[in-house]
């Protein structure tokens, strides 16, 4: 003979069905957590990269046309040599528009102290002018926002955009590329460190 459950005449389960679903649900429940986590966590890391890269290229794409882009005064981790290279990196990292104090830009163009094809013939200090090089490179600290995936609090975002200068304002006068100390325990990308 099969046995089937029976609902009370009510319609409420019997006592032992109840049990059951309890112990369903404790089985089910930090799977269900756990996939909810990780799409959170990773939803707003792969968010945070699609910044990283969209404030890269509206940086260097104002950076190609404008030497001296209006953006607020930001916090930057060395000194920047001229006024130009400063509004540069502030603009791209408040294009960038995720923790500025997390948020590392480098600012690289023929400035006499690279070498490579794209720089022959550049003499020092006249390497920031239309049809030379510019490449703007970032990075970002990203992290768990639920602390469940720790392996995210120390992954480094990075992306690089390379472009040729179009305009320089007459009143331009950068002395040389910008790097900020890269984040703690890492370095610049070897792309970052080659030469145009």
């Amino acid at each position: 003979m099969r046995h089937t459950r029976t609902r009370q005449k009510n319609g409420k389960r019997s006592r032992g069905d109840r049990g059951a679903v309890l112990v369903e649900f404790a089985l089910t429940a930090p799977l269900l957590l756990l996939l909810l986590f990780a799409i959170i966590d990773f939803g707003t890391v792969y968010n945070d990269w699609i910044n990283v890269r969209q404030g890269g290229r509206d940086g260097i794409r104002k950076a190609i046309v404008d030497s001296r882009p209006v953006g607020p005064n930001c916090p930057l981790t060395t000194d920047p040599p001229s006024q130009e290279m400063h509004d540069i990196a502030c603009y791209t990292k408040a294009r960038v528009g995720l923790n500025g104090a997390d948020t590392r830009v480098k600012i690289i163009y023929c400035d006499g102290a690279l070498g490579g094809t794209a720089c022959d013939g550049v003499a020092a200090g006249t390497g920031f002018k239309s049809g030379l090089q510019l490449k703007i490179c970032i990075q970002y600290k990203a992290g768990s926002l639920t602390g469940m995936f720790s392996a995210l609090n120390h992954k480094v975002l990075t992306t690089q955009v390379e472009s040729l200068i179009e305009t320089v304002s007459p009143s331009a006068a950068p002395k040389s590329s910008y790097e900020e100390a890269p984040i703690t325990g890492t370095k610049w990308s070897d792309s970052c460190n080659t030469d145009l």
